[in-house]
């Protein structure tokens, strides 16, 4: 069993990808279920990695020994060691999940985490933490296996990584700037706009083009108005109205109240108003004057 799930995490560390964090750039590059020794003559020899390591107890006591500090870790506490940290443990009879980190600068240089608390061994305990290694560990000794399962196991292994890293780490937050700003606002607009055009002959009220864009209705007509000086109900008109007329050019026979209908207006007569004040002409009178033209 200890062998399909490893190549079942294997392939989950091969699935994985590159997170990038401010200038880090971090990478799992192995993750192995153990029982706990190299090799069956007792316990591992003091030892070091060239990357950070995780150590996740899944079963017994392991004692750790690293540089001069003694710590017992229960299972489902992470133990982060730090690049170049001799280490050694004792168990009897438990098994442990071991992670390797690479943090790397954008030059592609190894570089050492920010640990918020130097270079010290760090435990984590939290229920984020035990939650997503009993996810993981449950889908890697599981039988499923599907085309999903190398993503699902990956996504579980990339989630708990965080989850340690995070408790451990103190990267600053970026400053934000009013580019970030205008971006968000940027992209609120286009998933707003992009449902408006792809529900143009539906029902379009307030409550859900705010659901769609994720923000308040309030706060939706601010970026309207900002990005084209027009609120979402103008914007919504505006399409409509520009649909009809696209109609009327190709088509002019297409009955009032069909196209009517095929905009996203409530009625012929609603929509006959709107077009005669937006046109100057009724639909019919417009109609006409293109079947002339």
């Amino acid at each position: 069993m200890v062998a399909a799930v490893n190549e079942r995490l294997l392939n989950a560390v091969i699935s994985s990808r590159e997170i990038t964090i401010g200038a880090l750039r971090l990478r799992c590059m192995q993750c192995h279920l153990g029982p706990g020794m190299y090799d069956n003559s007792g316990s591992p020899g003091t030892h070091q990695h060239d990357e950070t390591q995780i150590e996740l107890p899944l079963s017994a006591r392991f004692d750790f020994t690293v540089n001069d500090s003694r710590i017992a870790l229960k299972p489902a506490q992470a133990l982060v060691i730090p690049p170049h940290t001799p280490h050694n443990w004792e168990t009897r009879g438990g098994f442990m999940l071991g992670i390797q980190i690479s943090a790397k600068d954008p030059s592609g240089a190894e570089v050492a985490l920010p640990f918020a608390r130097g270079r010290a061994p760090l435990v984590v305990a939290n229920r984020a933490v035990t939650s997503h290694l009993r996810q993981l560990v449950d889908l890697a000794v599981s039988k499923r296996s599907s085309a999903f399962t190398p993503g699902l196991c990956s996504s579980l292994l990339m989630v708990l990584i965080g989850e340690v890293l995070d408790a451990v780490c103190g990267i600053p937050k970026p400053p934000e700037t009013k580019t970030a700003g205008s971006t968000r606002a940027q992209l609120i607009y286009e998933r707003a706009t992009g449902f408006i055009k792809t529900n143009l002959g539906h029902s379009l009220n307030a409550r859900a083009l705010a659901l769609q864009a994720g923000v308040s209705f309030r706060h939706l007509t601010r970026i309207f108005i900002q990005h084209d000086g027009e609120p979402p109900h103008s914007y919504v008109l505006r399409l409509r109205l520009e649909a009809a007329r696209a109609i009327l050019d190709k088509e002019p026979a297409t009955p009032i109240k069909v196209l009517a209908y095929d905009c996203g207006f409530s009625s012929a007569s609603h929509f006959t108003s709107a077009f005669k004040k937006s046109q100057g002409v009724s639909p019919s009178v417009y109609a006409a004057r293109t079947v002339v033209r």
